[in-house]
């Protein structure tokens, strides 16, 4: 009986870490990480930033991460099955169908800003669309959008610490 149950035991623990299982990306302070997930979408994680997802994800399957501070994503579009891609943080959740776009949560809010495409935001039971080139800034607290502006008359833009770029004005 015992050596039954161990089979069984030792069968599920194998089924779950080959199937089911989640493998987390982190950053440390001043590190910056390019990952290519294994449908063919690249992340690029800011520094102190964690982001979790499965180890597989099935062809044609919704894909979904889980992210801790601060990422780009450039989401790898599945047209022929329309397979949705969403990233979800402590306070919202950011759904596209292939775009790019940049995610910063940390503290009490979640900035969103979308490079191209289109991506919903999820929040509080409420959706938002958003457009190219708009800025949005969600706070947990309010359990509101609290900001939401197109950055296009900026001169950088939120995503720029991927490109190793720093703007300082009137320092």
């Amino acid at each position: 009986a015992a050596s039954i149950a161990l089979l069984i035991g030792l069968g599920s623990w194998w089924v779950q870490s080959v199937f089911f299982s989640t493998v987390t990306y982190s950053t440390a302070f001043a590190e910056w990480k390019n990952i290519e997930l294994p449908e063919g979408s690249i992340v690029h994680l800011n520094a102190n930033s964690e982001l979790t997802t499965s180890r597989k994800w099935k062809d044609g399957a919704d894909r979904r991460v889980e992210l801790t501070g601060e990422a780009f994503f450039e989401v790898e579009k599945k047209l022929a099955t329309n397979a949705k891609f969403t990233v979800v943080t402590s306070d919202l959740e950011v759904e596209v169908f292939g775009t790019a776009f940049n995610v910063h949560a940390r503290g009490e809010s979640t900035k969103v800003y979308l490079e191209e495409g289109s991506v919903k935001l999820q929040y509080d039971e409420q959706e938002t669309q958003m457009a190219e080139g708009e800025y949005i800034v969600y706070s947990a607290e309010d359990q509101k959008i609290v900001s939401r502006y197109n950055r296009e008359d900026e001169k950088y833009a939120p995503q720029d610490w991927k490109d190793g770029t720093l703007m300082f004005e009137n320092e």
